[in-house]
């Protein structure tokens, strides 16, 4: 549990320092968690935070369930907030080490 939070960690840190601002961390619902909600310029980010391991990469820890889980709760989460116009995209954010990679979830298991 510790390594999931270094990582949420430095990903809101990786974020910041690219003018991102995060909305919320952690945002829960029944249908799933959002690890990260973030906001640059008038577009929202859900962002599903990995941590690299030598078992298994950030990837195969990834499938469609979980993106399905992320959606309903985003949608929750847009809802609550009065977010409905706003323009939303889905990333993952993995990290490995000090690193950091965003790959964009938006069209991801269609």
């Amino acid at each position: 549990m510790r390594k999931g939070r270094a990582s949420e960690e430095r990903v809101c840190e990786f974020l910041g320092e690219r003018g991102f601002d995060i909305v919320a961390r952690n945002y829960r619902k029944l249908s799933g968690e959002i690890d990260v909600v973030a906001k640059r310029g008038d577009k929202l980010f859900f962002v599903e935070v990995k941590t690299e391991n030598e078992d298994f990469s950030a990837l195969e820890r990834l499938d469609r369930g979980k993106v399905e889980r992320m959606w309903r709760t985003a949608e929750a989460f847009v809802s609550e907030n009065g977010l409905e116009d706003a323009e939303v995209s889905f990333l993952l954010a993995i990290v490995d080490g000090e690193d950091v990679i965003l790959l964009n979830l938006d069209e991801a298991f269609l």
